[in-house]
């Protein structure tokens, strides 16, 4: 089972669709974490802001990959 985190968006790099994130809870900053895309005619993927609260997903192993799901 994975561990779910709420951060706050600190910096993107849009040609990996990646972005760091802070946890506020624990002052931890994370690492490079990659942002779920969905494909949809009609909408471009979601990519999140700078200052944006996110919802993150960890891998439950040692150095588990993360993943932004979503904005909140």
């Amino acid at each position: 089972m994975g561990n779910i985190r709420i951060g706050i968006v600190q910096s993107i790099k849009t040609e990996d669709r990646t972005v760091r994130v802070y946890f506020e809870d624990t002052k931890v900053m994370s690492g490079d974490l990659k942002v779920l895309r969905y494909n949809s005619p009609n909408e471009a993927s979601w990519v999140p802001s700078i200052n944006e609260k996110v919802l993150c997903l960890y891998r439950d192993t040692f150095n588990g990959d993360g993943f932004v799901i979503g904005g909140i």
